[in-house]
Protein backbone atom coordinates (compact mmCIF):
# COMPACT_ATOMS: atom_id res chain seq x y z
CA UNK A 1 0.00 0.00 0.00
CA UNK A 2 1.13 3.64 -0.80
CA UNK A 3 1.31 6.07 1.99
CA UNK A 4 -1.07 8.37 0.18
CA UNK A 5 -3.46 5.31 0.32
CA UNK A 6 -2.79 5.18 4.05
CA UNK A 7 -3.17 8.39 4.88
CA UNK A 8 -6.57 8.36 3.35
CA UNK A 9 -7.42 5.87 5.43
CA UNK A 10 -5.77 7.45 8.47
CA UNK A 11 -8.01 10.70 7.89
CA UNK A 12 -10.94 8.79 7.63
CA UNK A 13 -10.13 6.90 10.79
CA UNK A 14 -9.31 9.98 12.50
CA UNK A 15 -13.12 11.49 11.32
CA UNK A 16 -14.84 8.44 12.24
CA UNK A 17 -13.06 8.90 15.93
CA UNK A 18 -14.33 12.54 16.08
CA UNK A 19 -18.23 12.06 14.62
CA UNK A 20 -18.51 9.06 17.06
CA UNK A 21 -17.06 11.48 20.34
CA UNK A 22 -19.90 13.91 18.68
CA UNK A 23 -22.43 10.79 18.73
CA UNK A 24 -21.31 9.02 22.30
CA UNK A 25 -19.60 11.87 23.79
CA UNK A 26 -18.97 9.57 27.40
CA UNK A 27 -18.36 6.43 25.97
CA UNK A 28 -16.77 5.19 28.77
CA UNK A 29 -19.80 5.54 30.87
CA UNK A 30 -21.69 3.03 28.28
CA UNK A 31 -21.82 -0.66 29.97
CA UNK A 32 -24.82 -2.14 28.23
CA UNK A 33 -26.83 -2.02 25.38
CA UNK A 34 -28.52 1.68 25.00
CA UNK A 35 -30.64 3.23 21.78
CA UNK A 36 -31.09 6.89 21.31
CA UNK A 37 -34.20 8.36 18.80
CA UNK A 38 -34.76 11.38 16.77
CA UNK A 39 -38.00 12.79 15.75
CA UNK A 40 -39.58 10.66 12.54
CA UNK A 41 -36.68 8.00 12.44
CA UNK A 42 -35.17 4.77 13.31
CA UNK A 43 -33.66 4.37 16.89
CA UNK A 44 -30.06 3.69 16.75
CA UNK A 45 -29.05 1.21 19.12
CA UNK A 46 -24.85 1.10 20.67
CA UNK A 47 -23.71 -1.86 22.54
CA UNK A 48 -20.31 -1.78 24.06
CA UNK A 49 -18.81 -5.57 23.01
CA UNK A 50 -15.23 -4.99 24.63
CA UNK A 51 -13.47 -2.64 26.72
CA UNK A 52 -9.59 -2.10 27.46
CA UNK A 53 -7.35 0.21 28.53
CA UNK A 54 -6.91 2.26 25.34
CA UNK A 55 -9.34 0.55 23.33
CA UNK A 56 -13.55 0.25 23.18
CA UNK A 57 -15.05 -1.98 20.11
CA UNK A 58 -18.90 -1.04 19.84
CA UNK A 59 -21.83 -2.23 17.66
CA UNK A 60 -23.75 0.50 16.13
CA UNK A 61 -27.22 -1.05 14.46
CA UNK A 62 -30.41 1.07 12.37
CA UNK A 63 -33.16 -1.36 12.67
CA UNK A 64 -35.62 -1.55 9.88
CA UNK A 65 -38.96 -2.79 10.49
CA UNK A 66 -40.13 -5.37 7.78
CA UNK A 67 -43.46 -6.42 8.13
CA UNK A 68 -43.29 -6.24 12.30
CA UNK A 69 -39.27 -7.80 11.69
CA UNK A 70 -36.57 -5.61 13.06
CA UNK A 71 -33.87 -6.35 10.16
CA UNK A 72 -30.57 -4.66 11.08
CA UNK A 73 -29.27 -2.53 8.49
CA UNK A 74 -26.53 -0.58 8.88
CA UNK A 75 -24.71 -3.25 11.45
CA UNK A 76 -20.97 -2.12 12.31
CA UNK A 77 -18.45 -3.26 14.75
CA UNK A 78 -16.13 -0.63 15.57
CA UNK A 79 -13.48 -0.32 17.34
CA UNK A 80 -12.33 2.61 19.13
CA UNK A 81 -8.46 3.59 19.47
CA UNK A 82 -8.93 6.12 22.65
CA UNK A 83 -4.32 6.78 22.90
CA UNK A 84 -4.42 7.15 19.09
CA UNK A 85 -7.70 8.74 19.04
CA UNK A 86 -9.11 6.30 15.57
CA UNK A 87 -11.79 4.79 14.92
CA UNK A 88 -11.81 1.59 12.54
CA UNK A 89 -14.60 -1.11 11.60
CA UNK A 90 -13.65 -4.00 12.20
CA UNK A 91 -17.18 -6.34 10.97
CA UNK A 92 -20.25 -4.55 8.82
CA UNK A 93 -23.35 -6.66 8.37
CA UNK A 94 -21.44 -10.23 9.59
CA UNK A 95 -18.19 -9.28 7.54
CA UNK A 96 -15.05 -9.06 9.05
CA UNK A 97 -11.16 -9.28 8.52
CA UNK A 98 -11.17 -6.73 5.82
CA UNK A 99 -7.95 -6.84 3.76
CA UNK A 100 -6.21 -3.35 2.74
CA UNK A 101 -6.71 -4.15 -0.81
CA UNK A 102 -8.40 -7.18 -3.13
CA UNK A 103 -7.53 -8.31 -6.43
CA UNK A 104 -10.21 -7.84 -9.07
CA UNK A 105 -12.40 -9.39 -9.70
CA UNK A 106 -12.71 -11.66 -7.13
CA UNK A 107 -14.99 -14.72 -6.11
CA UNK A 108 -16.83 -12.65 -3.61
CA UNK A 109 -17.18 -9.56 -5.39
CA UNK A 110 -15.48 -7.56 -2.93
CA UNK A 111 -14.60 -3.95 -3.85
CA UNK A 112 -11.09 -3.35 -4.36
CA UNK A 113 -10.49 -1.72 -1.35
CA UNK A 114 -12.91 -3.06 0.61
CA UNK A 115 -11.32 -1.62 4.12
CA UNK A 116 -11.61 2.00 2.94
CA UNK A 117 -14.68 1.73 1.82
CA UNK A 118 -16.61 0.58 4.73
CA UNK A 119 -14.74 2.49 6.58
CA UNK A 120 -15.56 5.59 4.41
CA UNK A 121 -19.07 4.24 4.57
CA UNK A 122 -18.77 4.54 8.65
CA UNK A 123 -17.63 8.14 8.21
CA UNK A 124 -20.67 9.33 6.30
CA UNK A 125 -23.37 7.08 8.35
CA UNK A 126 -21.94 9.07 11.07
CA UNK A 127 -22.23 12.77 9.48
CA UNK A 128 -26.03 11.28 8.84
CA UNK A 129 -26.54 10.67 12.32
CA UNK A 130 -24.94 13.77 13.94
CA UNK A 131 -26.54 16.24 11.46
CA UNK A 132 -29.85 13.84 12.49
CA UNK A 133 -29.28 14.82 15.87
CA UNK A 134 -28.66 11.24 17.26
CA UNK A 135 -26.76 11.54 20.36
CA UNK A 136 -26.12 8.96 22.87
CA UNK A 137 -26.20 10.68 26.78
CA UNK A 138 -27.38 10.81 29.90
CA UNK A 139 -31.12 10.73 28.80
CA UNK A 140 -30.49 7.72 26.59
CA UNK A 141 -32.58 4.53 27.05
CA UNK A 142 -31.14 1.44 27.51
CA UNK A 143 -32.26 -1.25 24.99
CA UNK A 144 -33.64 -3.45 27.59
CA UNK A 145 -36.68 -0.31 28.64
Amino acid sequence: MRWTEINKLMWVFEANYDRLMLLVPHVEDIHCGVKTSVHDARDLVLEVLDRSRYTTTISLTHFLNIDGILVPNPNMRVRLYHDAKVAEVVAYQNHSNFKHRYPYPNPKMLLRREKRAVNQFLAEWLAHCVAMGYRFDSVTMPTQA
